[in-house]
């Protein structure tokens, strides 16, 4: 299928054609009608080409002029008339002033010449300034238009570049107050711990063997400091930025849901997804933060609920995307409740405010188990 503007101009030239046409054969025009005819197709069929061959154009459709007046046929008519000020206009608004303002002072040059196929009765000096007038004029203004419209996008190319650096420095900012903030956490936070499994271990170096359970809880200790450095160092590499091999893995989307459910399979549970709704491709963000609520959600299950089975929800709306998991097995831990513990839950929550979505988290109504209901926004802005 030809391009929008392209079927435009086919529709112009066909309009202006057909006029010329009627007004030839309604006998509007001088000339024998054979005459009238051919110079109607010269100078409104090649506006077909008015935006890719604007100078080529301009000049067939003066020479069309020029060779109807010759021929003795002075009178243009108005879907004539019509279609020269088009190609004029063209001329200026599609190419550059130095040729654009060769060719238009070439048909200028041309319909000044069309006149002295006048009758002499007709001849004036005043015709010749208006010629130069009304064909200059159109062009004039397609190149104003022209170069208002370049003006437009260089300043929007600017926008978007200023934009662009704006953006890289806000990037380099946070990782720059990231670096800061894992070495604070490594200086003080890291330290700390590592002073804490230390003495655990002096102190039960120094107990008495028959104190077993005080032994068992130091040694408890240890290992629970032990495993909380490893994970404050991981998390301390996610928030480093110092130049070292960047992580390639990509975000993770809904696309891999299916691996996250085979993960819950292997684990003993048995999982039934089920999808409501047009499944469509989402805002990067969206698909990353609905992957991470319904990975926190299963891992909870996996971990706490004693489930033997967990019943994943997919609700694909118009504004949008609605997350269910529930399962059927002993609730929550009643040491980290939904409403003020486990950290699991306050970054599901976290995530979902940020897309002005809502968090519910609890047992369902007359049923065993436990529920996690996300729902996020997918239009608008949710800051």
């Amino acid at each position: 299928m030809l391009p929008r503007p392209h079927r435009q101009d086919l529709l112009l030239a066909a309009v202006l054609f057909g006029w010329a046409e009627l007004e030839v054969w309604l006998g509007h025009l001088d000339g024998a009608p054979a005459v009238n005819t051919v110079a109607a197709a010269l100078v409104t069929v090649p506006l077909a080409w008015r935006r890719s061959s604007p100078l080529v154009v301009g000049i067939v459709c003066a020479g069309g002029i020029a060779l109807k007046t010759a021929l003795g046929a002075p009178n243009e008519g108005l879907a004539i008339n019509l279609g020269l000020l088009v190609a004029a206009y063209s001329i200026g608004r599609h190419r550059p002033p130095r040729p654009a303002g060769v060719v238009v002072a070439a048909m200028v040059v041309l319909a000044w010449l069309s006149l002295l196929g006048l009758p002499a009765a007709d001849q004036s000096f005043s015709n010749y300034p208006f010629i130069a007038v009304w064909l200059g004029g159109p062009a004039v203004a397609g190149a104003v238009l022209r170069t208002q419209l370049e003006r437009t996008a260089r300043l929007a190319a600017e926008a978007a570049r200023v934009e662009l650096r704006r953006d890289q420095h806000a990037h380099e900012a946070v990782a720059a107050e990231r670096g800061r903030i894992a070495r604070e956490l490594h200086d003080t936070v890291a330290h700390a711990v590592s002073v804490m499994v230390l003495q655990a271990g002096a102190v039960r170096s120094r107990l008495p063997g028959h104190l077993v359970a005080e032994r068992d809880a130091l040694d408890s200790t240890a290992d629970t400091g032990r495993r909380a450095i490893a994970e404050l160092h991981r998390l301390l590499g996610v928030l480093r930025d110092d130049g070292g091999v960047p992580d390639t893995e990509p975000q993770p989307t809904l696309a891999l849901l299916d691996r996250l459910l085979d993960e819950a399979r292997q684990a003993g549970l048995q999982v039934d997804l089920r999808v409501e709704g047009d499944r469509r491709p989402l805002d990067p963000a969206v698909e990353v933060t609905a992957y991470r609520i319904l990975q926190e959600a299963l891992t909870n299950v996996r971990k706490h609920a004693h489930a033997r089975s967990v019943a994943v929800r997919l609700g694909y709306q118009p504004d949008r995307l609605c997350l269910q998991v529930r399962d059927d097995g002993d609730g929550f831990p009643t040491t980290t409740p939904a409403g003020t513990g486990g950290w699991g839950l306050v970054g599901m929550r976290e995530r979902v405010e940020v897309y002005g979505g809502t968090l519910l988290a609890g047992r369902p109504d007359g049923g065993r188990g436990w529920a996690v209901d996300a729902t996020l926004c997918l239009v608008g802005d949710n800051r």
